[in-house]
């Protein structure tokens, strides 16, 4: 049985640890509000490219390059996980996702892995550490947008990449793919549905899907577009900037569900420190009591000697 030592030291332990998960549950509450208001903002960026594209799309060659499918070449893959740990399975997801895709795709697939936790889980899979290095990558994008190309990004914090890095970023997988380098640009991050809920989504940027516009509501009067130049040319210019508003908001809503995994995560472990607290504080109690016993005994014991 413990002394009374051992379980002060303990509670003295777990006090500690409540401490640093009390702190970062309300840390990663305040990132999560701010997280939310950026993520609103590239969502309705997002849609709006989308609804003009949707306008677009039935004017536009059928033999474009953005809507052709089944050409060769690769696959780019673009991963989002965490720099940091302590929010539960969210980087757990990502990488078994991540695997699932360089099992399908095989040495076809070229990751670009954000975030310290991807990297490492792919760096422990040599497949797809040997697909997402810089030595196997040429680089055909433009680099002076900021002066850097993918590599360079992949470096920087998930949390303090820039709208004119996601750009760079674009710039260099849209002129990969008309290069013909790659075949399919796809994007892999976790969505945020809720605070208590974020799914691993597996997105295709290129080539785009031709689709219908949405209908209007009623009483609402469908948007008529008078379209200068003509619709490829409008695309031409359309689909850098909508791949760049698809991964920045791949990217928000990463951001936004890593806070959100984190500050459940912390908040679940807040509250089992002060169920182990309640468990500790109990058998402290006890144990204090039995020895009081045991002295009120031997001093019983002794007067009747």
């Amino acid at each position: 049985m413990s002394s009374l030592k051992e379980v002060k030291t303990r509670v003295v332990s777990v006090q500690t640890t409540r401490k640093i998960t009390q702190a970062r549950q309300m840390i990663s509450s305040a990132q999560l509000h701010h997280a939310q208001t950026v993520l609103a903002g590239a969502t309705a960026y997002r849609a709006g490219l989308e609804e003009v594209f949707a306008q677009l799309a039935g004017s536009v060659d059928p033999f474009s390059p953005w809507l052709a499918e089944g050409r060769k070449g690769g696959v780019a893959v673009v991963v989002f996980s965490a720099d940091g740990g302590m929010c539960g399975a969210f980087n757990a997801h990502i990488i078994k996702e991540m695997l699932a895709i360089a099992g399908e795709y095989g040495a076809d697939a070229q990751f670009f892995i954000f975030g310290k936790k991807g990297r490492n889980g792919g760096n422990a899979h040599g497949e797809i550490a040997r697909t997402s290095s810089s030595t196997d990558r040429q680089h055909e994008g433009p680099e002076a947008i900021g002066g850097q190309n993918a590599d360079d990004i992949m470096r920087t914090p998930v949390g303090k990449i820039t709208v004119e890095q996601v750009t760079a970023l674009a710039a260099e997988l849209v002129a990969g793919f008309l290069a013909g380098r790659f075949c399919r640009i796809e994007a892999l991050f976790t969505e945020f549905v809720t605070v208590a809920t974020q799914r691993v989504r597996h997105h295709v940027l290129l080539p785009l899907a031709r689709t219908a516009p949405a209908p209007a509501a009623p009483n609402v009067p469908a948007k008529d577009y008078i379209l200068e130049p003509a619709p490829d040319e409008l695309v031409d210019g359309l689909v850098p900037m909508l791949a760049a508003a698809q991964i920045n908001a791949a990217l928000a809503n990463s951001l936004t569900s890593e806070h959100a995994a984190r500050m459940t995560a912390m908040q679940l472990a807040t509250e089992n420190a002060d169920q182990l607290l309640d468990e500790l504080q109990l058998m402290y109690n006890k144990l204090r009591q039995q020895n009081i016993t045991s002295e009120l005994l031997d001093i019983i014991g002794s007067s009747f000697a």
